[in-house]
């Protein structure tokens, strides 16, 4: 860039600041509309469970940010004024980098990082299955990047189960869009084509090899782009098409193998670098405290909103377990997270998910 396109470039800056807080605020109020007819499992026995995702999604909400704003807070009093802090602030990259300076501090930052490849690929394909416009999904992504995952997680968990009940039980006698039965089950129709599925794939496996290489970055000239290349794996997927036409048993089980398969990789790669973290830890200069790893969490406003969304999403992952398969299942997926990081927790309970309903389609 030349000096004059900089120059334009970094007057650009509070507008840029301002688009980011107030396309944050439409999308949070976009995924809270997309809730609206929760109310239409109200004759179920899951509802009081459902509705816990929206308490979920508040207090993590309040929690994530109360820690967001007071990192700004500090931030800002480096500087003289709001111009100043505005011009030559980094605040963004600044935050990435103040949580992955240290074993201790990466390890919980890493733990929702890789959590976030795996919501991301449930996000792209429950909302291609269930025939969900491009804008919905890229309101939940932006969500999530911009506020908290766990938010989007809460909302996203909540729509789907709205989604589910209607195409099970119309409200009102209002007639719904006919759907296969391949969408019904969840395993097809409008799930993901061959072509969408290979780019999906590529762009989460690049941005966990991403991911990995965090700490290797930090604080280097190329961390930066580093960053924006994460975010830009990790976004794209949200404007991936669904198959178009086809419905034959082909069609449908390929999508569903290949989509077991990611999450397969995802689990294995999130528990080796989790395994290395471990390794890391114990190995470490002096011996491990469990007291020390906690504090490390939450030791700054930046780390604690980071640690407080990881906790969030591990209690929602374990929540959305339960509502789907039960309160076993929901007590594994908890230790899994807790012994084997969310990430794979998650991931294996989505895979356990999905071959369940292959085989209820199969039945029929």
């Amino acid at each position: 860039m030349s000096s004059a396109e900089l120059s334009g470039w970094e007057a650009s800056k509070p507008y840029r600041v301002l688009l980011y807080f107030v396309s944050l605020v439409i999308c949070l109020v976009v995924c809270l509309w997309l809730c609206r007819n929760v109310q239409e499992i109200a004759q179920s026995k899951r509802r009081r469970l459902v509705q816990a995702y929206l308490a979920i999604a508040l207090v993590a909400l309040a929690l994530t940010w109360y820690n967001i704003l007071s990192f700004l807070h500090v931030d800002y009093a480096r500087y003289r004024d709001v111009d100043a802090w505005l011009a030559k602030s980094e605040f963004m990259v600044n935050a990435y980098v103040t949580v992955s300076d240290t074993t201790e501090g990466w390890f919980w930052s890493s733990q929702l990082l890789l959590f976030t490849t795996v919501f991301i690929v449930m996000l792209v394909v429950q909302s291609r299955r269930h025939a969900q416009p491009v804008w919905h999904t890229v309101a939940y992504v932006w969500l999530g990047f911009g506020g908290a995952i766990s938010v989007a997680f809460a909302l996203f968990a909540c729509r789907l189960q709205a989604l589910r009940a209607v195409v099970k039980a119309p409200a009102n006698g209002k007639k719904e869009p006919p759907t296969t039965r391949a969408q019904q089950t969840g395993t097809g129709g409008g799930a993901l084509g061959g072509l969408s599925m290979v780019a999906l794939t590529a762009l989460i496996l690049a941005s966990v090899g991403s991911i990995f290489c965090f700490p290797l970055y930090a604080g280097t000239r190329w961390f930066k782009f580093h960053l924006l290349f994460v975010h830009l794996a990790l976004a794209l997927p949200a404007v991936l098409p669904a198959a178009k036409g086809s419905s034959s048993s082909s069609s449908v089980q390929t999508p569903s193998r290949s989509y077991i398969l990611l999450l397969a990789t995802i689990a294995c790669l999130s528990l080796g670098h989790h395994l290395v973290l471990w390794r890391a830890l114990l190995s470490g200069p002096g011996a491990f405290d469990t007291m020390t790893l906690l504090h490390a969490g939450f030791a700054h406003f930046c780390q604690a909103g980071i640690s407080w969304d990881a906790v969030f999403v591990t209690l929602l992952a374990t929540l959305f377990a339960g509502i789907e398969s039960g309160v076993l299942v929901s007590a594994s997926v908890f230790v899994g997270s807790v012994v084997l990081s969310p990430a794979v927790a998650f991931a294996l309970f989505l895979i356990r998910s999905e071959m369940a309903q292959q085989q209820h389609a199969k039945k029929q």
